[in-house]
């Protein structure tokens, strides 16, 4: 999937991943979450689900800076439109 194609990224850590993230005995494990990737790729309908991240919460906040990075302009012609259409009806 085309980072193009990537709508949301979530950050899911489940009871699992944080027990195994504070067990003190297991120093390899740190911060494990999974990270969900929604996009509109038709080959991945369904997004992607990246199992059992490490330093999972640097890895979200960099994919998260990215796709907000990428999808800037976008979000700017979508309140662009909203503001023509709101300028339309008010006649």
């Amino acid at each position: 999937m085309a980072v193009e194609n990537m709508v949301d990224v979530k950050l899911v850590q489940n009871c699992n991943n944080m027990c195994l993230s504070a067990i003190p005995c297991c120093p390899c494990i740190v911060d494990q979450a999974d990270i969900l990737i929604d996009g509109n790729d038709p080959s991945h309908k369904h997004g992607w689900k990246l199992g059992r991240i490490h330093n999972s919460k640097k890895v979200f906040k960099t994919l998260t800076k990215l796709l907000q990075e990428v999808h800037k302009d976008t979000r700017q012609q979508a309140v662009d439109v909203s503001r023509k259409m709101e300028h339309v009806k008010a006649g």
